[in-house]
């Protein structure tokens, strides 16, 4: 089954970012030389990603969309403008354009992974016949200062979201493919007053929804001024 559409949360603040004295939208932070969205929709193009619905900030929507435009890229980018208070409420906004593709893929704006792993990734996510509802990416790597942590079973089904670090095999890394079967689930969910993914994600398993880890070796979220050199050291070895 074709994985073609993606969305790509980009609409955080970048607070860390500018407390630091970084002036530019956190999307447009250069990683090895180019801006986070340019490296994720360069990445999204070569794993067979046609359609990206993007949710950006209205403070930097301009200039993000301007970069955007100005890049040679063979697949189309959609944008919803909203200034959202969590990653749930920017998931929601996306969910119109998704909710009606049988699997869809979901990604942050801020996450360096291994160009090889994540086809590989996509390419488990295409099989036709899958036991789950989200095919969540994940990492025994843990550089992030609030990991989601997740425990899996040796056939890599997720037992637990948000499990306690002493129970946990790995942590989540901004890499998800879903059925649409979860958007059923969503307005609930924002009715429960649900703010971050990683709430939705724990509801989600508590709620009898199947979800997969995939394996990659690390996964950097770049979160902050350390990250990026973590996330330059990690692309230069590969």
């Amino acid at each position: 089954m074709q994985v073609e559409t993606a969305g790509l949360l980009a609409a955080g603040s970048g607070e860390r970012f500018r407390q630091a004295g970084f002036e530019r939208p956190k999307p447009l932070i250069p990683v090895a030389g180019m801006p986070l969205i340019g490296r994720m929709l360069s990445l999204l193009e070569a794993s067979g990603i046609r359609v990206v619905y993007a949710v950006v900030r209205e403070a930097f929507a301009e200039a993000v969309r301007h970069y955007v435009e100005g890049l040679s890229l063979r697949l189309t980018v959609h944008w919803v403008v909203r200034t959202t208070p969590g990653s749930f409420h920017s998931f929601f906004a996306l969910h119109p354009f998704l909710r009606d593709h049988p699997r869809v893929l979901l990604t942050t704006v801020d996450t360096v992974a291994d160009p090889v792993e994540f086809q590989a990734f996509l390419a488990a996510s295409r099989t036709d016949d899958v036991p789950w509802d989200g095919l969540l990416a994940c990492t025994a790597f843990v550089q992030d200062e609030r990991p989601l942590w997740i425990q899996v079973d040796t056939g890599h089904r997720i037992l637990e979201v948000a499990s306690p670090p002493d129970r946990a095999t790995c942590v989540t890394g901004g890499l998800y493919v879903f059925s649409s079967r979860i958007f059923q689930r969503m307005e609930l969910a924002r009715a429960q007053g649900i703010h971050r993914l990683r709430d939705f994600l724990r509801r989600l398993a508590e709620d009898g929804y199947r979800l997969q880890g995939f394996h990659f070796s690390r996964i950097i979220d770049v979160d902050d001024p350390t990250d990026l050199a973590e996330a330059e050291s990690f692309l230069k070895g590969r």
